[in-house]
């Protein structure tokens, strides 16, 4: 290059990414739009930061309090040095913090290396439990303490990499402020780090520019540290002149980026042909970029490939060459990928919602159909054929009512309530569960274990995993096969772990469950993508690419490990590792209580709830057993007949959603009332989804729908008795 580019430093600018078009994002769901708004919000502060100070307060601002309660942003050797910049929703905290941080970076970057070196480069912790925290921070007891100082439930760290490299990193963190995060939390932030590493890495040129230029008058060296700058550049950049925008010299990464080993083999050329067909009328707009124009396009490789760019053109300017342009290009692949993982995000979060509202609704009506099956079993004096029917009818809502807790796993973050568990037991309970839910052409096998295995876990989280490992098994056997489900124990020392995970793990007696298919197998590079969030080979819009990273996520977070055997043609096996309990102590499902219920006959109980095929059920349960019963459909009906002793009632049994008004109110009002009046609970919705939205307290009594006439008498039995 004979001359250099005239071109100011600060319209180095335009090097940025270009905001992403959010007008095709699906925004039908409240949580979708609050994410994109969050992006776009973000985005215009990076646009509007001229220098790195505005782009790390920015970048701060429009994360704390909007979606975090703190986070936390360190950049590796910036000026000779480490840097941390940190905020709290808490002003007085924000100094503290970034001490604090500070004083543990060394720790940090250890454990940032590990992760990265086993290709994670961002992470997602719902909730930060003791063993979640000892997995993500390496078991390093300071940065443990770091974040029980700041008592962080819930945790994402996302490396800000640019064109290759890591530079620093973003964690954010939310305390008892704010819902944990979810997946559509994760995919905004993962688009904010990109662009934050962007953003970064362009105001660090600038910077370098202008304090270069400012030290150096001589023209001569200003020369050649833009020439250094143009060559060792980690993003594509060319000279183009003349009417036919024909190519003068372009720097290594330019070269790299379309597929050339040799800048050179560029020189000369017709830029047009680096376009395919229906882009090359790009070109004449360049004319109309005056102080430079940004936009995204497609550019062709050597080898025909398409590659998503983009492109920000600036006139030279400087009089000497009239229609030379410098033009530089930055990789959009992984960014488009990360946007669709957001939007793929968004609807599952949308699915999650519908299909709460879906549960709630059958566990209704799965409440009166198993209540009235019950009633009319007792009733009529039936035959045997007759009775056998009345017996399917119950048999069919029961495992309605479990499918419909299986379609709630897949939406939502549980929270853990693992008790002891027998392995065989849990497998051979579910097994007609996936029977259900698979196709015909799809055989399910099992292989127990001759002696029983037990386990510490949440039962919920380990129905999870096998769905979710059968569904994949199925969707590998295009035309059917066999899912083989087994069950084992085994004594694994360190070096069998390395063998079969990779890691050494520690020596003891685990617990083995193992779903083999016999389908088309995966090859090496699939395999070592598998678990990654969002992966997934199927054909867009047929996969989210969650099932395999929410298992390794769940048996993860429950202290074990999780590997997979594949090979192209032999089919897959996917084994879950779990710590084997020295004693098979697991606990049975707590039996109705008929003394308690027996005991507490003849007491008054208040129904409040709006479904009246609910509500006359539990009273005619409840009457034949010797229970006084009021009823209401709302809580002004409930509130009029205590306050105008109407009904003295022993307890209230409530539905957690009332039509006209809140949990907290209804309790408050009715305790004004009738102080010190037991409250029983129920709901179609799971209880962990009632505690997450704060509609109930642990501590408040509460009974899940659906149920039967025996477990509902049982628990009011109890109650009247113990108040």
């Amino acid at each position: 290059m004979s001359k250099p580019p005239g071109a100011r430093a600060e319209k180095q600018r335009h090097r940025y990414l270009k905001m992403m078009d959010f007008s095709t994002v699906e925004t039908e769901s409240p949580v979708g739009q609050e994410h994109v708004g969050f992006v776009e919000q973000a985005s215009r502060a990076l646009r509007r930061a001229v220098d790195l100070e505005a782009v790390l307060s920015g970048t701060l601002e429009s994360i704390v309090p909007s979606l975090a309660d703190l986070a936390v942003l360190v950049l590796d050797d910036t000026a000779g040095g480490s840097r941390v910049e940190a905020s709290h929703a808490r002003s007085s905290m924000t100094v503290r913090l970034r001490r604090e941080v500070t004083r543990a970076l060394e720790p940090l970057r250890h454990a940032a290396c590990a992760n990265s070196r086993e290709g994670h480069h961002a992470r997602w912790v719902p909730a930060v439990t003791s063993s979640s925290a000892r997995f993500i921070t390496s078991g390093n007891e300071q940065i443990s303490d770091l974040l029980k100082s700041f008592d962080v439930r819930s945790l994402i760290v996302v490396g800000l990499r640019a064109s290759g490299r890591t530079i620093g990193g973003l964690a954010l963190g939310r305390s008892e402020t704010l819902e944990p995060f979810r997946a559509a939390d994760f995919a905004a932030v993962q688009v904010l780090g990109h662009r934050v590493a962007v953003a970064i890495e362009s105001a660090i040129l600038q910077e370098n520019l202008r304090s270069e230029i400012d030290r150096r008058s001589s023209v001569g060296t200003a020369i050649h540290k833009w020439v250094q700058v143009f060559d060792l550049a980690w993003w594509g950049a060319a000279v183009v002149d003349g009417l036919d925008r024909r190519v003068d010299t372009v720097n290594p990464a330019f070269a790299q980026l379309h597929g050339y080993a040799e800048p050179a083999a560029l020189s000369g050329r017709l830029f047009s042909e680096l376009l395919p067909p229906d882009r090359v009328a790009e070109l004449e707009e360049w004319p109309r970029a005056e102080g430079g124009r940004a936009y995204e396009s497609v550019h062709v490789r050597l080898d025909g490939t398409k590659v998503p760019v983009l492109v920000s053109v600036t006139p030279l300017g400087d009089g000497q060459r009239p229609g030379s342009y410098v033009v530089t290009v930055q990789d959009l692949t992984e960014l488009k990928r990360t946007e669709e993982r957001l939007q793929r995000a968004q609807r599952m979060e949308a699915v999650g919602r519908l299909a709460g509202g879906v549960a709630h609704e059958v566990n209704n009506m799965m409440t009166i159909i198993l209540g009235f099956s019950d009633l009319l079993s007792r009733e009529l004096d039936l035959e045997g054929g007759r009775l056998r029917e009345v017996e399917e009818i119950r048999k069919a809502a029961m495992r309605a009512a479990k499918i419909t807790t299986q379609l709630l796993a897949f939406s939502r973050q549980q929270v853990l309530q693992p008790t002891d568990l027998h392995v065989n037991q849990v497998v051979e309970e579910m097994v007609p569960v996936l029977r259900l839910m698979l196709p015909a052409n799809v055989k399910v096998q099992t292989s127990l274990a001759p002696t029983d295995v037990a386990v510490r876990l949440d039962r919920s989280q380990l129905e999870q995993v096998l769905i979710n490992l059968a569904f994949n098994a199925r969707d590998a056997m295009v035309s059917g096969g066999i899912i083989r489900v087994s069950v084992d124990s085994r004594q694994l020392d360190e070096a069998e772990g390395r063998r079969l995970i990779g890691i050494p793990i520690p020596p003891g007696h685990y617990a083995l469950v193992s779903v083999r298919d016999t389908g088309h197998g995966m090859n090496e590079a699939t395999l070592a993508q598998v678990f990654e969030p969002f992966f997934t080979t199927k054909a867009q819009g047929s996969g989210t690419g969650l099932g395999l990273s929410t298992v390794y996520g769940i048996v993860k977070q429950s202290g074990g490990y999780v590997w997979v055997e594949s090979s192209l043609g032999k089919g897959t096996a996917f084994t879950i590792c779990l710590p084997h309990l020295s004693c098979a102590c697991a606990e049975q499902p707590e039996k109705p209580d008929r003394e308690s219920a027996r005991k507490g006959r003849g007491a008054m109980v208040m129904i409040l709830e709006d479904e009246d095929g609910v509500r006359e059920l539990a009273a005619r349960v409840l009457g034949e057993r010797g229970y006084r019963v009021a009823q209401a459909r709302n809580g002004t009906e409930a509130l009029a007949a205590l306050d105008n002793g109407v009904a003295t009632p022993d307890l209230l049994l409530t539905d957690v959603i009332v039509p006209d008004m809140g949990t907290e109110e209804l309790e408050q009002q009715v305790h004004t009332l009738c102080p010190g009046l037991p409250i029983l609970y129920m709901s179609g919705y799971p209880r962990d989804d009632i505690l997450l939205r704060g509609l109930l307290r642990e501590d408040q009594p509460f009974l899940q729908k659906p149920f039967t006439g025996e477990d509902l008498a049982g628990e009011v039995g109890r109650m009247i008795i113990r108040s």
